[in-house]
């Protein structure tokens, strides 16, 4: 038969041409609903929606993850978490909020000065600060607190001037008997102070660890 009905124009040996399109491949014709491919290789469509499909590969089907995401994605594992991020600190195995352990932790430490007579703790920086006198200390500014309900705490250590400088403290520290310490006045002095807070930083209760050290 050389040629068929309406939109048929010929047959031929291995290659039907239908609707004067070449037409590919084997099997059955397939039509709009519902039909079942066999490994047809798809080319880039327009568009389409994957919600019911199965079985895509990460590490190959997936573009524009970042640097061993896919790796992670398929075994999450503390260490390919590491690898997979770019900004983290410290090693080991991933830690949650209850009862976890903790190998060779150490506190953030920062140093601050003032200037303008203006000095800030920042507390997403550290938990420790070494504050080194070259004036008078009138604005103490201390900032991001965690937030209320949980309980924080900090240590400053304050090193005096040849000078004897004074700070003054903020207005949210309750210290013993309402009453601020006297900083140590020798040259080189230090003194170490520690607060805690379980409000936010409403209320910090100040404490005196140690003056007059050296």
């Amino acid at each position: 038969m050389a040629s068929g009905g309406t939109g048929i124009t010929s047959f031929g040996t291995g290659v039907a041409t239908a609707l004067g399109q070449n037409v590919t491949g084997s099997g059955g014709i397939a039509l709009a609903t519902s039909p079942s491919f066999t490994t047809p290789v798809l080319g880039t469509p327009t568009s389409g929606t994957l919600t019911n499909c199965t079985g895509l590969p990460i590490s190959t089907g997936v573009s524009g993850l970042g640097s061993n995401v896919a790796t992670f994605l398929g075994t999450p594992s503390s260490s390919n978490l590491a690898a997979a991020v770019t900004d983290e600190t410290g090693s080991g195995a991933l830690v949650f909020g209850t009862t976890p352990t903790l190998t060779g932790y150490r506190e953030a430490y920062s140093a601050v000065t003032s200037s303008s007579n203006t000095a800030t703790l920042d507390f997403s920086a550290a938990t420790v600060f070494q504050l080194t006198l070259s004036e008078d200390v009138s604005t103490f500014t201390w900032s991001n607190a965690p937030s209320s309900g949980t309980a924080f705490g900090f240590t400053l250590r304050v090193i005096q001037d040849s000078t004897a400088r004074t700070i003054t403290w903020p207005a949210a520290v309750d210290w013993p008997g309402a009453s601020a310490p006297i900083l140590s006045t020798g040259s080189g002095d230090v003194d170490v102070f520690t607060f805690f807070t379980t409000d936010g930083g409403t209320t910090y209760y100040g404490f005196t660890a140690g003056q007059d050290l050296s």
